[in-house]
């Protein structure tokens, strides 16, 4: 789940007759109607504005209430719950939230007593009740959705979005823990149970599309591959998009892993964490065939290279729902992230939690296209279209400091988020 950066999203919602897909392409800056290839003449588009910020972060509109008011949020597979700011929340002004959300019957929200919070490893969180409203992608019809009303904020200043939506595999919180795409798909807004994510180098290339994948972003339209999720046998928000992985590749080297080895394809992660030994082992080999730059940021350490540097790639397999193995390779023009004239390893190491030992985030959802689907419980990859060298000339330059913190506040989110909704049961 991230939390910083500025945003911008662009929602195009497919209408289709055999195959209704919302399409939510992410652009930076300059809002423009591309040509989708993938839809037939009669299919419809409804278009919103986007954002992708300096590929750190991805986010787009959502509507909410019956007023359909308009808030730009994360969209995240690490989480499962949405949450705004409310308009009572004096601290929530005073971190920057600009836009907050007025809960009142006559707008079709309502105030349950459930209270709940999310707290990030940073010390940071964002607490309030739990209401249930109408929300809405792009002007289709609505679907009433479970909202964390944040009535206090701690330590969130620059956080640049208005809130967050996760998009886990379930949502306990709302009726029969069902998750907000499942919910589109049971009321007939979409054909298919599933979203997928391409996320580009470019100024207009990104998308969320919900109830199907579009065929364009695919370097190779008949090489997507499904893998099981792993189960845990709870209907609720402890299940995630969690697949294992089998190993971890560079260089000649191959370190093998048991199926307990869960990672989760996570769009709020802006970085890519490996399991803490492995991403040592790694950062060993590149040191023997590249000069590293080593860069602190409190304790943490990261590592950067002279831009133009090619490193060997980062592969990871993974076993589909056919028994097959699949690699999936990282470019070193994938994982490095530009600043200024110093390109730092977009890869950190650590100890997510006892049951998740990788986050893929974006910079291994711009190499593949992600697609996740709640009826067969898997989640799809497929190698996209996307080009580092699309990347804007004229990309935004941060100080080395804050493109750090960024990234870990960023990483900080992602897995590492601990929600704690405490429900009020009798």
């Amino acid at each position: 789940m991230n939390k910083t950066g500025s945003l911008i999203l662009l929602l195009i919602a497919l209408n289709i007759a055999t195959s209704q897909i919302i399409t939510i392409p992410i652009e930076k800056r300059v809002p423009e109607v591309e040509n989708n290839s993938f839809l037939d003449d009669n299919e419809q588009a409804a278009i919103d504005q986007l954002i992708n910020h300096s590929q750190f972060m991805y986010s787009g509109n959502i509507e909410v209430g019956n007023s359909k008011q308009t808030f730009n949020v994360d969209f995240d597979t690490g989480s499962n719950l949405l949450w705004l700011t409310s308009k009572s929340c004096s601290t929530c002004h005073q971190d920057g939230f600009k836009n907050s959300y007025d809960c009142n019957v006559a707008d079709g929200c309502n105030m349950t007593t459930t209270p709940g919070s999310v707290s990030y490893v940073d010390g940071s969180g964002v607490f309030g009740h739990i209401a249930k409203v109408p929300v809405a992608i792009a002007g289709l019809a609505p679907s009433t959705q479970a909202l964390l009303l944040v009535e206090k904020s701690v330590k969130n200043k620059g956080l640049q979005s208005d809130g967050l939506m996760g998009l886990g595999v379930y949502d306990e919180h709302n009726s029969n823990n069902v998750a907000f795409v499942n919910q589109l798909f049971k009321q007939g807004t979409i054909s298919k149970s599933q979203f997928s994510f391409y996320l580009g180098f470019g100024e207009k290339e990104s998308e969320l599309i919900i109830g199907g994948v579009d065929n364009s972003k695919l370097a190779n339209p008949s090489e997507i591959y499904y893998h099981p999720i792993i189960l845990n046998g709870q209907q609720n928000d402890s299940q995630r998009w969690s697949v294992a992985i089998k190993s971890v590749s560079f260089g000649g080297q191959s370190v093998s892993l048991t199926s307990q080895n869960v990672a989760i394809v996570d769009s709020g992660t802006s970085l890519l964490v490996m399991r803490n030994d492995i991403y040592k082992q790694w950062i060993q080999y590149l040191k023997s065939v590249a000069s590293l730059k080593t860069i602190m940021s409190g304790l943490t350490v990261f590592y950067s290279v002279k831009c133009g540097t090619t490193l060997p790639d980062l592969t990871f397999t993974l076993t589909d729902v056919n028994g097959v193995d699949r690699n999936y390779s990282l470019p070193s023009s994938f994982y490095l992230v530009k600043n200024g004239n110093i390109c730092i390893i977009g890869v950190q190491g650590g100890s997510v939690t006892n049951d998740v030992q990788f986050l893929l985030g974006d910079v291994f959802m711009r190499r593949f296209v992600s697609v996740f689907d709640y009826t067969t419980l898997s989640m799809g990859l497929s190698q996209s279209v996307a080009n580092p060298a699309n990347a804007p000339n004229k990309a935004q330059k941060h100080s080395i400091e804050s493109t750090i913190a960024l990234g870990l506040a960023l990483v900080a989110i992602a897995g590492l988020i601990f929600l704690t909704i405490r429900a009020l049961r009798k």
